[in-house]
């Protein structure tokens, strides 16, 4: 295990975001809130909770009426937040993404 806080080991920097999301797992669409967001991902706070592998989609309201959608994998899920690290970014939501990061 590494020495260093769990913080200083991210690769992206973080920033606390409360947002409308949706995710999608395959089976269902639950309504959710992001809780915080990266470059490199999101947790997001829903009802039901994927398993840790899973690939999900997610859509989040970064300003008002401004959505984008992400693939990811569920790296931890449990107490009723999902982490996700995204797959799958289209050039839309990466400069979304990094605009709103950017600005906190």
């Amino acid at each position: 295990m590494s020495a260093l806080p769990r913080e200083e080991r991210r690769l992206h920097r973080r920033v606390q975001l409360k947002a409308r999301a949706e995710l999608d797992d395959g089976a269902s669409v639950q309504p959710g809130r992001c809780v915080d967001l990266s470059i490199g991902g999101l947790s997001i706070a829903t009802s039901v909770l994927p398993e840790s592998g899973a690939t999900v989609r997610v859509n989040v309201e970064l300003a008002p009426g401004q959505w984008v959608q992400t693939v990811g994998e569920v790296v931890r899920s449990r107490a009723g937040l999902t982490g996700v690290r995204f797959t799958r970014l289209d050039q839309r939501a990466l400069t979304s993404i990094f605009s709103r990061v950017a600005a906190n």
